[in-house]
């Protein structure tokens, strides 16, 4: 099943491809101070595509799991109803 998905995924990337380069065919020159690039636009915007997807698929999970350390000062949410209970108490 999962062979199925992937080569589904597969073909509809390659014809997404194919229409992206077919319907965007004008020469473009990207600069990159160091060194220029001469592509067309729709391998261009192929490329923008495909490196903000590798590199989200590397960073994302970096970003998302990392746990916040809580400074001295921070009380949880918790503790602060506990203290104004108590406090309210007498």
């Amino acid at each position: 099943m999962l062979r199925w998905a992937l080569g589904l995924l597969l073909i509809m990337a390659t014809i997404a491809g194919l229409i992206l380069g077919v319907l965007n065919p004008d020469p473009v020159t990207l600069d990159l101070g160091f060194s220029q690039l001469s592509l067309s636009l729709g391998a261009l915007m192929a490329l923008a595509i495909g490196l903000g997807l590798v590199f989200g698929l590397i960073l994302g999970p970096l970003i998302f799991t990392r746990s916040k350390p809580k400074s001295a000062g921070e009380h949880s949410s918790s503790t602060i109803v506990t203290e104004r209970n108590s406090s309210l108490n007498g």
